[in-house]
């Protein structure tokens, strides 16, 4: 079900564009990184690409919010790529995959993302923006507590 965000919940300012802007694709670096992750043969496969979909969930959701949706970030940060292709090299020259070295980056992605939500409240936001924010930055952090304690029992 399509739902029509109110004219008063769009991100207006400059500050306030960059900073959802900046959250988005802190989400989709984290999506992308458990996507990755639940490559790595694991029984935690499903769970990991649970939270890959819920993060992207989040992207799509703040997505709402930006005066022009349309154009929306969809392939995360040119950092998080990089990371991404010089993990993934680094497993094709060394020829292993250790699903604790995955866990490892999804929790730096997870860590950024948190921060950048961080930054994001400190600014004032129109409507209940201010509340999706925070509502989504305690998901995230509950999250990769889950995920702290399964790389903790690998």
């Amino acid at each position: 079900m399509l739902h029509e965000i109110p004219p008063t919940d769009r991100a207006e300012t400059r500050a306030q564009r960059a900073r959802l802007d900046d959250v988005i694709t802190r989400c989709r670096d984290s999506s992308n990184s458990y996507r990755a992750a639940s490559r790595v043969l694991s029984m935690h496969r499903d769970e990991l690409m649970s939270i890959a979909r819920k993060r992207s969930s989040l992207a799509r959701k703040l997505s709402e919010f930006s005066a022009t949706p349309e154009d929306r970030n969809t392939r995360g940060s040119v950092g998080g790529r990089l990371a991404r292709t010089l993990f993934d090299l680094r497993v094709v020259l060394l020829g292993q995959t250790h699903l604790g070295d995955s866990l490892a980056e999804c929790l730096r992605c997870d860590d950024d993302a948190t921060k950048s939500y961080r930054r994001a409240l400190e600014i004032p936001w129109n409507g209940d923006i201010a509340d999706v924010l925070e509502s989504q930055r305690a998901e995230i952090e509950l999250s990769a507590a889950g995920v702290k304690t399964m790389r903790g029992h690998l």
